[in-house]
């Protein structure tokens, strides 16, 4: 199994069993941060592409919050979105889930809608460095003489045994 996904699950559990105890975070993390960590654990992506979804998701927030603080109707959900989508296209930023970002206080209908950009940059941030750090690790883990042995022998017969499972 893919070691990010061990840690980005591991991470998605420590951030559940925090957000049990501040009831504000709620809003934030399901289903977005899970989509963030699916999407940043199966593909490469560098620091630079990550600290751009992060920039993107935060202003996401701030736009839907923004909005949302100004008039919670359907009107600013409409400007919200296409605020937000133009975004997305203006600057590449391949990332469903900082739609979903802008819009969670129209569906939460939060007390304090302003916590969401400041939970949405920590939380994401957190998650990004964590992926970013695992990341590394495994490249010095291969790197090492007799951990790289290790680690392409168990690839190999994980490998042979997917072949097996799936013949």
């Amino acid at each position: 199994m893919n070691v990010k996904i061990i840690v980005c699950s591991l991470f998605l559990m420590l951030i559940y069993m925090i957000s049990l105890q501040i009831n504000s975070m709620h809003m934030l993390f399901y289903p977005t941060l899970g989509a963030f960590g699916f999407l940043f654990s199966s593909r490469q992506s560098s620091l630079f592409e990550m600290g751009k979804m992060l920039l993107g998701a935060t202003a996401g927030s701030i736009i839907g919050a923004g909005l949302y603080m100004m008039y919670s109707g359907p009107v600013t959900i409409f400007i919200a979105a296409l605020l937000v989508m133009k975004m997305i296209v203006t600057f590449k930023l391949n990332s469903p889930p900082i739609m979903a970002i802008c819009l969670i206080p129209y569906f939460s209908h939060p007390v304090t809608p302003w916590l969401a950009p400041i939970f949405t940059l920590i939380s994401l941030g957190c998650l990004f460095l964590t992926l970013w750090l695992s990341d590394r690790i495994v490249q010095r883990m291969q790197a090492h003489p007799l951990l790289s042995r290790l680690w392409v022998r168990n690839r190999l017969l994980q490998e042979g045994h997917n072949k097996t499972v799936s013949s």
